[in-house]
């Protein structure tokens, strides 16, 4: 929270594996940002204010093609954050 400089503590759960997380999460919306060759439609222009949503951020060094291509297949949309590197 303070590296961030944000006020309130994101809600974390306990750690599963990705395989696990994409076939048995549910949400009406689900993401994974992702780096990407081509271009995908930023986050801020996807999400809708209602409902669950499912937003994965990968790890330093990105998400492997595997997992983003599981991903995709278990219905998650791929989406930039945009061009800054977080």
């Amino acid at each position: 929270i303070k590296q961030s400089g944000q006020a309130w503590m994101p809600l974390l759960h306990d750690l599963l594996p990705f395989s696990t997380f994409i076939q048995h999460t549910q949400a009406d919306q689900k993401y994974i940002a992702f780096l990407s060759k081509e271009k995908l439609p930023h986050l801020s222009k996807q999400t809708k204010t209602i409902g669950k949503i499912i937003i994965m951020i990968g790890p330093e060094g990105d998400f492997s093609e595997i997992e983003i291509l599981n991903a995709i297949e278990n219905d998650y949309l791929g989406v930039s954050l945009g061009d800054s590197i977080l």
